[in-house]
């Protein structure tokens, strides 16, 4: 009786693991591609210098494209110049698992580059 329990304990385990490793690979993607998308929206401004105002509105969208994670999520513009929109986003991932610190999955970083679109 005891093997029978600690054998269903260890695969529930296991699968609070998978678990917790589906839904941070899943808040990941999510966190790329708002990055992605907020970066794309400011570099098509037509190569210039990207302003306050479109940074601002397109990490107001990324905020509705991630959710209630985008209530916590940080935005660095840091390194953009007029040929490159560079955007650097921090977010939490989602929680399952006690000790999933120790298995770096609590935090999710992504910085995303993109050259801005110039008509010719």
């Amino acid at each position: 009786m005891i093997g029978t329990s600690l054998g269903v304990a260890a695969f529930l385990m296991f699968l609070l693991f998978a678990v917790q490793m589906l839904v941070s690979l899943h808040a990941t993607s999510r966190v790329e591609a708002a990055a992605y998308e907020a970066a794309r929206l400011v570099a098509a401004n037509g190569g210039e210098v990207p302003t306050l105002t479109s940074r601002s509105a397109a990490a107001t969208q990324a905020r509705q494209l991630l959710g209630q994670a985008g209530d916590h999520a940080t935005f660095s513009w840091a390194g953009t110049t007029d040929q490159m929109v560079v955007l650097s986003v921090s977010a939490s991932s989602p929680r399952f698992l006690p000790f999933d610190r120790e298995l770096g999955l609590e935090h999710i970083e992504r910085t995303v580059r993109i050259r801005t679109e110039r008509l010719r």
